[in-house]
């Protein structure tokens, strides 16, 4: 599949679960960040995506690919300015940002560029 140009709109997909405590690859459970989950067909495939957001709703980024595949297609970071940044291929590459072993925010890989969110 072609990498989009943009991020597709979840609200025209079916929102099928909330999870109160997300598992990142590489992090394990960060409670500090929640993800809804949203599918829709896709002639005989489903495809799935996850947006994450911190506790207080803003939203970090968003991953989505087909359910049958091991790993994400794509991966879109929320700018600053409450845009989505442009669309990468692959899984989200998350980093956690800790001060006296206590997780205060994370960072992802945004073209040659990390992104930070502080909680």
């Amino acid at each position: 599949m072609k990498c989009p140009s943009s991020v597709p709109d979840f609200s025209l997909w079916e929102k099928y679960k909330t999870k109160k405590k997300v598992f990142i690859d590489g992090l394990g459970i960060v409670p500090e960040i929640n993800a809804d989950f949203f599918q829709k067909e896709m002639g005989d495939r489903l495809l799935s995506a996850g947006v994450f957001k911190d506790k207080k709703g803003s939203v970090l980024y968003c991953a989505w690919g087909f359910k049958d595949e091991a790993h994400c297609s794509f991966t879109a970071v929320m700018g600053a300015r409450g845009n989505w940044l442009m669309p990468m291929r692959g899984c989200p590459q998350v980093k956690r940002l800790t001060r006296s072993s206590v997780t205060i925010g994370i960072t992802i890989k945004n073209g040659s560029r990390r992104k930070t969110f502080v909680f």
